[in-house]
């Protein structure tokens, strides 16, 4: 009778393997990615970098090891002001590019978003929540869209590269001083395959995974 119930577990587990198959998951999943830039501009003028590295913005994701990105979409852009005590600026409007880094002497900005007006609060220190960006230009998106897409591609090396966005701007009234802190989130959507081990007796469904990969 012991061999018995030992036998089960070991017969439970052959029969469970015989029957396994590997089928093709399709999903989506909502990321985003902030951007922080202090800003402090006597003259009311900004021009200030962020950075972004492939290996921080991987390392959010949390997908499969054998996941296969396909699709990436960038959904919206959107920015979140905190007005500093020192602040004498009434408005603020701000441009953002995504700066194409080819080598140490080549670089291209391509603008993302152009001239967002922004009511700065007379009330300090605290965040007012964020706003959608209307005013999107197509060539920075596509080129954001782009590197993000490449990076996916390799998810699974983390080393290396990193982007750059640049924000410029001018406060109202003119030449008065600017002090805020200015967050830039990226929201994008992105489609992915895996492969899951699944068992045929409980009922897995899907494309098995070399079928679906080679077609």
């Amino acid at each position: 009778m012991k061999k018995l119930l030992m036998l089960c577990p070991m017969m439970l587990w052959l029969l469970l393997s015989i029957n396994c198959q590997q089928v093709l998951k399709t999903e989506t999943k909502n990321i985003n990615q902030a951007f922080h830039y202090t800003l402090d501009a006597a003259n009311g003028t900004i021009v200030q970098f962020a950075n972004l590295s492939k290996a921080e913005f991987l390392g959010k994701l949390k997908l499969p090891s054998n996941a296969r990105i396909t699709r990436v979409e960038i959904q919206s852009l959107s920015c979140n002001v905190k007005v500093n005590p020192n602040n004498k600026a009434s408005k603020a409007t701000v441009s953002g590019f995504f700066i194409e880094i080819l080598d140490s002497e080549h670089e291209y900005e391509h603008k993302m978003f152009d001239k967002k007006e922004i009511t700065l609060s007379p009330v300090s220190g605290v965040w007012v929540g964020w706003v959608p960006i209307n005013t999107l230009v197509g060539e920075g998106i596509g080129m954001l869209k782009t590197q993000l897409a490449k990076w996916l591609a390799e998810y699974n090396d983390y080393t290396g590269e990193s982007i750059q966005l640049m924000l410029v701007g001018a406060s109202t009234p003119t030449n008065s001083r600017l002090v805020m802190d200015f967050d830039l989130r990226i929201d994008a959507s992105i489609q992915y395959e895996y492969c899951l081990t699944t068992s045929k007796l409980m009922g897995g469904e899907g494309f098995e995974c070399e079928d679906a990969i080679t077609n």
